[in-house]
C-alpha cells in the first residue's frame, strides 16, 4: 500500500494508478489515483504499449515518474529533490533562517 503525503486536505482516495505497466492500489491524490478499482484500471491497461516512465524517463533530477491516462502520459513527483515543475526542472529557491543570514 502507498500513502501520498503531498495531497491537499480533502484530495486524496482509495484507488489504483499505472505505474511501469502495473497497477497499484493504495491511498494517494486523487490526482494520481484516477482509477476507483484493480479492474478499473486493468482494463485502463489493455492496449497500452509503452509506459514513457519505463522506457524514456521525462523527470529530472531523480524526481519519479507515474504514469497517468490524461496527457501528457506522466506526472513527476519532485519532493525531496529541491526542484519542482511538470518535469522538475525549476529549481526551489532556499529561504535563509535568521540564524543563516547573522
Amino acid at each position: 500500500i502507498e500513502v501520498c503525503r503531498a495531497c491537499e486536505t480533502g484530495q486524496t482516495k482509495q484507488g489504483c494508478l499505472i505505474r511501469n505497466l502495473v497497477c497499484s492500489c493504495g491511498f494517494g491524490c486523487i490526482s494520481d489515483y484516477r482509477y476507483d478499482n484493480f479492474q478499473e484500471c486493468q482494463n485502463a491497461l489493455k492496449g497500452k504499449k509503452k509506459d514513457i516512465c519505463k522506457t524514456n524517463n521525462p523527470c529530472l533530477h531523480n524526481g519519479s515518474c507515474i504514469q497517468i491516462s490524461q496527457q501528457p502520459g506522466y506526472k513527476c513527483r519532485c519532493e525531496g529533490t529541491g526542484y519542482f515543475g511538470l518535469r522538475c526542472s525549476r529549481e526551489t529557491k532556499k529561504i535563509l533562517s535568521y540564524k543563516e543570514m547573522v
